[in-house]
């Protein structure tokens, strides 16, 4: 399955890949794809197929976990804490047939994500442009909700 990852705040959405190192755990990898507003589904829904093919599997298990937050934070253009303290988050999966997108609480800067499996929205891959970014938008909706000041 193929992962990625959605960041919402009012100014900006955020999505990058999700790739798996050889220990197993996922990082974020390019591209970091960055939206303003005004925007189309269309727009939103190529950042999201774009950021799921690129993920790759087995990349190297960093050595200095410093220098990847360092990497993590100027990719993104916001420190983590700031991304915890300011922005909705949503994992985006795919498999063969099915788009899976896992909104989340946001519990803040020391607390983090958690994410919310029974508000999971799936929806077929094959679906069209407008589905699909509904089906993301309500997932989106439920992480906004969730987000604690």
């Amino acid at each position: 399955m193929k992962s990625a990852s959605a960041y919402m705040s009012a100014q900006e959405w955020i999505f990058h890949s999700d790739s798996k190192t050889t220990a197993g755990v996922d990082l974020a990898t390019e591209p970091f794809i960055k939206i303003k507003s005004p925007f189309t589904a269309y727009d939103v829904v190529e950042a999201i197929k774009q950021v799921l093919n690129a993920g790759k599997i087995n990349i190297p298990h960093p050595t200095d976990w410093k220098v990847q937050a360092e990497s993590y934070d100027r990719n993104m253009g916001y420190s983590s804490k700031k991304l915890q303290k300011t922005f909705a988050y949503c994992m985006i999966e795919m498999d063969e047939s099915f788009l899976y997108f896992t909104p989340t609480n946001n519990f803040g800067p020391n607390k983090g994500y958690t994410f919310l499996p029974a508000h999971r929205i799936k929806v077929e891959n094959s679906s069209s442009t407008e589905d699909i970014y509904d089906a993301f938008l309500r997932a989106m909706k439920t992480s906004k909700e969730s987000v604690e000041d």
